[in-house]
């Protein structure tokens, strides 16, 4: 039953304890995307918690609602990225939103970066 499934899933969350794991991953992905991009010619912003990575290309103020989201990001070029970075093998949401799960390893974050920068250099 759905119960049951829900039930074995809280007993392994509780006796793996994933969620600082999980935030390292997310923090990996957002210092890589981070610290490469500028090498590409474009500025892509990096902003989120641990495992949520939110990314964006515009001003370096951080938005704090969806207004100044919108005001302060290049929304052609976030979706040109999106698409370049979906063609290499890896999915987030159409507002840029990653999403890091107890499922991703240090290496699924390494291949998602090398795949954001070359999504990057052709955009």
């Amino acid at each position: 039953s759905s119960v049951a499934a829900a039930v074995a899933s809280l007993d392994e969350l509780a006796a793996a304890r994933p969620h600082e794991r999980i935030t390292r991953t997310g923090l990996r992905l957002a210092s890589g995307l981070a610290g490469r991009s500028t090498r590409s010619g474009h500025v892509l912003r990096v902003d989120g918690p641990g495992p949520m990575v939110q990314l964006r290309f515009g001003g370096e103020e951080l938005p704090t609602d969806a207004m100044r989201f919108r005001e302060s990001s290049d929304p052609a070029l976030l979706q040109s990225f999106i698409a370049a970075w979906q063609d290499r093998g890896v999915r987030t949401t159409s507002r840029g939103m990653c999403f890091v799960s107890a499922a991703h390893t240090e290496l699924d974050v390494d291949r998602a970066v090398d795949a954001a920068i070359d999504a990057l250099d052709t955009i």
